[in-house]
């Protein structure tokens, strides 16, 4: 049968229909929003923090509810995690996606909380604020040292959260330190043996139940008509709430700082274009731990303390240095000292003439300047 030109055409028409529906996005009904995910970095042995973009058609296919149904819990200890690990249909406020819930009033379609630019300024300031004070304390619990295993990291993590959520104060012998929290629980305050105190901040405010953050500053994410009025949710992030979540995602979901993508089911060309970005911007700022411009600059939070030699390094690394500066200046002295003898045996002082003797003692001059 022949195919006449005007078949072709419908044929051509139908075609390009069925490719101009397929390649148009899917509406949408959830609210957009933003999850602030915390997992283990099995090589660095810190807790790192990464943002999630989510934008799915139901609620409970968000990040958060996937996770877990967290009301705000403080868990220090391993058995209790699995109590964490149920259903969620992710109606309800929720502690580590911003906006935490969506608001609907008499449309039933779509959401008028949409997270916009707002709602990732302030996660990322959350993130690259409590997670490195987080690591920093952790640092000091252990003596100013690397955790050797993760096992170690969780347990001093539950001891922090336990301290934290009681109140209670935390010595650390071994460098004269104690580590001591505000009634509010926004700061903790770290005392050197030389009474030197450095205060970092431990819990902020979200910024969607209150009109002011922490520090003063006004939240631009604050709306009067959209409440947020769960009993259990406090529209705040501590360093106990991210504890929690981190070490939950280990224990029970399996997750670590390599599976960081893997939470949010992206697509193959959205996994490569994030893991390319991710390696140029947030993994420089969250994996090496880096810090604020500010922060360099002017020696602030703990890099001013008497923790850090000048704020350039932690003081048990300086102290290390000096060992290693001594040992090795007292070698090459002695190696020194071993060639000015060598020297003066070979040339014998009453048997030389005034110049080989200035020859002589130029060359041991010469020594003597290299060893200092």
């Amino acid at each position: 049968m022949k195919i006449t030109e005007r078949q072709k055409k419908i044929v051509v028409m139908f075609l390009v229909f069925v490719l101009s529906m397929s390649s148009m996005q899917i509406t949408t009904y959830a609210h957009r929003a933003y999850f602030l995910q915390v997992l283990i970095d099995e090589g660095q042995m810190a807790y790192l923090g990464n943002l999630v973009f989510d934008n799915t058609q139901k609620e409970s296919k968000k990040t958060e509810p996937k996770l877990w149904n967290y009301e705000g819990e403080i868990i220090t200890n391993v058995e209790s995690y699995d109590n964490l690990d149920k259903d969620n249909n992710g109606k309800s406020s929720m502690y580590f996606t911003f906006p935490p819930k969506p608001y609907k009033e008499k449309n039933i379609l779509w959401s008028n909380n949409h997270a916009t630019s707002r709602d990732s300024t302030r996660a990322y300031e959350i993130i690259d604020t409590l997670i490195p004070n987080l690591n920093e304390i952790l640092f000091i619990m252990n003596g100013g040292e690397r955790f050797e295993t993760i096992d170690e990291l969780i347990e001093a993590s539950h001891r922090l959260s336990s301290s934290y959520n009681s109140r209670n104060s935390i010595t650390v012998d071994s460098l004269g330190v104690t580590i001591s929290f505000s009634s509010d629980g926004h700061y903790a305050t770290i005392k050197t043996k030389d009474g030197k105190e450095t205060k970092l901040l431990v819990k902020m405010k979200k910024g969607y139940k209150e009109s002011i953050y922490e520090d003063g500053r006004k939240s631009p994410l604050f709306n009067s008509e959209f409440t947020f009025d769960e009993g259990y949710y406090s529209d705040e992030i501590s360093i106990a709430h991210i504890i929690t979540q981190g070490n939950y995602a280990y224990y029970i979901k399996g997750y670590s700082a390599a599976d960081s993508l893997e939470a949010s089911n992206p697509g193959t060309l959205e996994i490569k274009a994030a893991e390319f970005l991710s390696s140029m911007i947030n993994s420089f700022r969250a994996f090496l731990g880096l810090r604020s411009t500010n922060e360099l600059v002017y020696n602030q939070g703990i890099s001013g303390s008497s923790m850090y030699y000048y704020g350039i390094m932690p003081q048990v690394w300086m102290e290390n240095a000096m060992k290693f500066h001594m040992l090795f200046q007292a070698l090459v002295w002695i190696a020194l000292a071993i060639a000015m003898i060598k020297l003066l045996l070979e040339k014998n002082l009453s048997t030389i003439n005034p110049s080989m003797r200035v020859s002589l003692m130029e060359g041991i001059k010469d020594l003597i300047l290299t060893g200092f």
